[in-house]
């Protein structure tokens, strides 16, 4: 953890809201209260969370998982992406032949379920 209560990508990286929404995310799960955690760890990171805009401004794949946390949390699936794009005739304006392949890769990994 930093100084300004954030989490960066290694340990001297400056905070970002990627980490320090996973970091906190992952220490509730693991039974930490919400003023818990080394140094009030858990109440410093939500107050850097919050000032910061909240985890909306998260990329894409923060997003994704959250929603797999939420779904642990409550314990119910996530909602899925439909796995079927890649069987969509060529005249649809959305095929498989239209993405890139690294984006193939990320909508099939993101429909999988736990």
């Amino acid at each position: 953890m930093n100084e300004d209560g954030g989490w960066g990508l290694h340990v001297e990286a400056h905070s970002n809201m990627h980490c320090t929404v996973l970091n906190y995310i992952c220490m509730r799960i693991l039974g930490e209260g919400p003023d818990g955690g080394k140094e009030n760890a858990c109440s410093r990171g939500r107050k850097w969370i919050l000032y910061h805009g909240g985890a909306v401004s998260i990329p894409t794949w923060g997003k994704a998982w959250l929603s797999l946390y939420l779904a642990y949390l409550i314990g119910q699936d996530a909602n899925q992406c439909p796995q079927s794009f890649g069987f969509f005739p060529l005249f649809f304006l959305y095929n498989q032949f239209l993405q890139a392949n690294y984006a193939k890769i990320v909508e099939l990994i993101q429909a999988q379920r736990i």
